[in-house]
């Protein structure tokens, strides 16, 4: 847990860029020329840093995290505007679970990466995806109807990772969205290692889609108060 774990000030220091980070977006919002600079630069360095980190070892993004890196790109350089709906909400969780797990649980995520420059550069990168998908629900109105792209993208990662771990043998040791989709992740958590009974699961997936109905309502009320920080403007461009 946080400030007792050997290495607490990894915890300490996401604090503290939470808060810049809540800033840094609001002051996005605010003034739009800056926050659609922020969201170029931020959408070009994911995509190339994670372009560089994937193709020359032949790896595949097995994680909703490293899936929501280009998705985050793709919504922000292209014209495509149903995507920024599923690139806010997507870059907003992978952040959020992120931000409070190394605030909460340092020592894990701590031992989830090779070494110390792999952990500085993930906090780096969720970070982005956090404050980028704070932008992006502030300089776009959501509706309703960003449900049905929101719920695409969610099943097309499930999709992809699923084809990609159990049809063609690919693996990645810390592929937690892997963990969630077969439920293993509680267990993980608790540190319990006996095998899954068939009551669990069905206590499981039913508790995971009322979780993801919660976020998503959070997500638009969130949505509905950025927007209250955004300059009245006409169009959004």
């Amino acid at each position: 847990m946080i400030f007792t774990g050997e290495h607490w000030y990894y915890g300490v220091l996401q604090l503290f860029l939470l808060g810049l980070d809540i800033l840094a977006a609001l002051g996005a919002i605010r003034h739009r020329k800056f926050g659609l600079c922020w969201l170029w630069i931020t959408a070009l360095f994911l995509l190339g840093y994670k372009i560089w980190e994937y193709v020359p070892a032949g790896r595949w993004p097995l994680d909703f995290s490293a899936m929501t890196y280009f998705l985050f790109a793709v919504a922000v350089l292209l014209p495509v505007r149903p995507l920024k709906a599923a690139a806010s909400f997507s870059g907003m969780l992978a952040g959020v679970c992120f931000i409070v797990t190394l605030i909460l649980l340092p020592e894990m995520q701590y031992d989830s990466q090779p070494n110390g420059l792999c952990l500085i550069m993930a906090i780096l990168n969720h970070n982005l995806l956090f404050t980028g998908g704070m932008i992006l629900a502030g300089r776009y109105p959501f509706k309703k109807t960003d449900l049905f792209w929101i719920g695409g993208w969610l099943a097309l990662a499930i999709a992809c990772i699923e084809v990609l771990t159990h049809c063609f043998g690919f693996t990645q040791s810390n592929a937690v969205f892997a963990d969630i989709l077969d439920g293993t992740i509680v267990f993980q958590l608790t540190g319990n290692t006996f095998a899954l009974p068939w009551w669990y699961y069905a206590l499981y997936y039913p508790c995971c889609l009322a979780l993801l109905c919660l976020l998503l309502f959070l997500f638009f009320k969130v949505n509905k108060l950025l927007q209250k920080q955004a300059p009245a403007v006409g169009a959004q461009p």
